[in-house]
């Protein structure tokens, strides 16, 4: 018998909408992977973990059940939705909020909780093949990545001895290579992990089945590699977004300091698929008093690239 495939219930978009994904409990007795979606107003929900990663190749090549339906995602995906459902069973390691060696006091954080149960993934919380509602979640970014627990940078599977990286070795020596390669992975260069990143109130950054805290990588070990690495490869896109992170939230109390103009420069050399999401995935970040004329920029993916580029 054919699984049906899932359909989207709308939302109310003046309530303030949005969807959350959990995992069913015992959903890996049969090897795939199934989940449930709840809507919620945003004001009023469940404590939940934002996913920030790259999408990876275009075409979806694996098949979940969401609400007993069928729903295909892509390889990078699946591979993220596999270690997440481990880490929502066995739960979070707690941050060690040790001290390093020029670790700054903007990476000392208070320890977050070591489970996590609800997850906002925008391939699954929002309709993709909706223009309006794509827009009105676009617009609701910024508080959804800054209301969350906190956010999960996946950088892919586990490769190139990434296991060694700072996860599992607190001797930056010993793992170099590996630091260097998880600095150049492909999710630094996409351009929605910008705002993703920075809006963060913590990070949990994970890498195939290994995971560390941000307060416990930052300060003793990438905020470092990210310049040195420079000389060998020059400025990498994660050095530009690990800089920025910490000059917004140390120097501007996490406020958007940049204009438009300034945060497109700054972040030229990331990537998006929709030509659009070059000034959408942006605008969380663009200082309060920046007002594009002749009225406030929002999201809107009913209009072609030129249009909005000509009102920006």
């Amino acid at each position: 018998m054919t699984t049906p495939k899932f359909a989207y219930k709308p939302l109310d978009r003046s309530k303030h909408e949005f969807r959350i994904m959990t995992f069913e409990p015992g959903s890996s007795h049969d090897g795939g992977i199934h989940c449930t979606l709840r809507t919620y107003n945003i004001a009023n929900c469940p404590e939940y973990v934002a996913l920030s990663y790259a999408w990876g190749e275009p075409e979806p090549c694996h098949e979940i059940t969401l609400d007993g339906c069928a729903f295909r995602v892509r390889d990078n995906l699946w591979t993220a939705l596999l270690s997440l459902r481990q880490l929502s069973k066995d739960g979070f390691p707690r941050q060690e909020n040790r001290t390093s060696l020029g670790e700054d006091m903007f990476w000392m954080t208070k320890p977050r909780r070591a489970t996590a149960t609800h997850f906002w993934i925008d391939a699954i919380c929002i309709d993709q093949n909706d223009p309006l509602e794509c827009g009105h979640q676009v617009s609701m970014m910024k508080t959804i990545f800054s209301k969350a627990a906190f956010v999960i940078p996946w950088l892919g599977p586990a490769s190139d001895d990434s296991d060694s990286a700072g996860f599992t070795s607190n001797d930056w020596r010993s793992s170099w290579d590996a630091n260097g390669s998880l600095l150049r992975r492909q999710y630094w260069e996409r351009r929605w992990v910008v705002q993703e990143f920075v809006l963060a109130r913590d990070l949990f950054i994970l890498c195939g089945s290994h995971g560390a805290w941000w307060c416990d990588l930052a300060g003793g070990l990438w905020s470092g590699l990210s310049g040195v690495f420079q000389y060998e490869y020059g400025q990498l896109p994660s050095q530009r977004l690990i800089d920025y992170r910490y000059w917004t939230t140390s120097l501007y109390d996490g406020a958007p300091s940049q204009t438009l103009d300034e945060l497109l420069t700054t972040f030229s050399s990331t990537k998006c698929a929709d030509p659009r999401d070059k000034v959408y995935s942006l605008l969380p970040l663009v200082k309060d008093n920046w007002v594009p004329a002749p009225k406030p920029l929002l999201a809107d993916y009913t209009i072609s690239a030129n249009t909005l580029y000509y009102r920006v």
